[in-house]
């Protein structure tokens, strides 16, 4: 896949100047001549005046077939246009497929209401700032994108490991969206913008790494949870037999699947069925000879004559 954010021509960076078809040509022999797939899908990101001409472009110089253009809304979009000036929340962008959608094989749903080309993502509220060099304290790229925006359109269009290009990563939305889907190899002309996203690039790593850690964490805790909930006070598998070897038998009180960990001994007293109980579904006589389910522990002539039993305590509990 290639990811084209081309320049806009509506700053006075030196890097956004207008684009024209013999440049695109350029880029795309370049491209092409350097890619080892004989399929590719383009995404370019322009101003709404220029789709003609990269229409134009794909179609008659680079055999890109199946254009299509599409929109990004920015949903509660905020501008500094003045008040008499509607304020521009979307964007437009171009797909096409070389050297065709079927060659492609796009993995798009087959429902047309699941595949618009109206993606409706939140435009960016804090921009990239430049902490160093002489663009210290500019934004790093006035057209700056949020990273679900590429997230969005490469998970549809790009398997998942395949490798994207991006040429003008500018702050690196584009970068990071894509990343999380594909390898990326990425293209920056402007030097500071290019220091400035590797040190991005460097913090998304760390956090990365830090959330991956704290969420397998937070997997075995509850793993481990959930494994003394059944073992010992009942659990939530309603099943059937999970297996051999595992467990003994279903609880009468919880009906889950008690572990044969639980001695054979925690059965009711009163009731004609002897099931093994859960500790939390069961009491036990004061001397610890005897044991009933919850419901028998209840009955005339038991309530009152147990203790709780749960993590191994003693303590004395009102039948009522």
């Amino acid at each position: 896949m290639l990811i084209n954010d081309l320049p806009y021509n509506m700053t006075d960076v030196i890097w956004d100047t207008q684009i024209t078809a013999k440049e695109l040509t350029k880029m795309w022999s370049q491209v092409k001549g350097s890619n080892e797939s004989e399929t590719c899908v383009v995404v370019y990101m322009h101003k709404i005046n220029d789709s003609l001409l990269i229409q134009n472009v794909l179609e008659e110089k680079c055999q890109v077939s199946d254009v299509i253009k599409f929109v990004w809304v920015k949903p509660k979009h905020q501008s500094s246009a003045p008040v008499t000036t509607l304020c521009n929340a979307m964007e437009i962008g171009t797909i096409g497929f070389h050297p065709n959608k079927e060659a492609c094989n796009a993995d798009l749903p087959k429902d047309p209401k699941d595949r618009p080309n109206v993606y409706i993502i939140p435009h960016i509220t804090k921009f990239q700032i430049h902490e160093s060099g002489s663009r210290k304290g500019m934004k790093v790229n006035h057209s700056e994108k949020p990273p679900a925006l590429m997230r969005t359109i490469v998970s549809q269009f790009a398997k998942i490991g395949e490798t994207v290009l991006i040429i003008g990563f500018g702050a690196g939305g584009d970068l990071i969206g894509a990343a999380e889907h594909c390898n990326v190899v990425a293209v920056e002309k402007d030097y500071e913008q290019f220091v400035h996203v590797v040190g991005r690039l460097m913090k998304y790593n760390a956090d990365f790494e830090r959330d991956k850690k704290k969420s397998l964490l937070e997997a075995k805790k509850n793993e481990s949870s959930a494994n003394e909930l059944k073992n010992l006070g009942g659990g939530d598998d309603k099943s059937e037999d999970p297996g051999p070897g595992m467990y003994s038998a279903k609880c009468t009180e919880c009906e889950c699947w008690v572990s044969k960990e639980v001695p054979s001994t925690r059965v009711c007293e009163i009731c004609e069925n002897n099931v093994v109980l859960h500790v939390n579904c069961s009491v036990v006589s004061s001397d610890r000879g005897k044991y009933w389910c919850l419901q028998c522990s209840k009955l005339d002539g038991v309530a009152g004559s147990w203790t709780s039993d749960n993590n191994g305590g003693t303590e004395e509990m009102d039948s009522t």
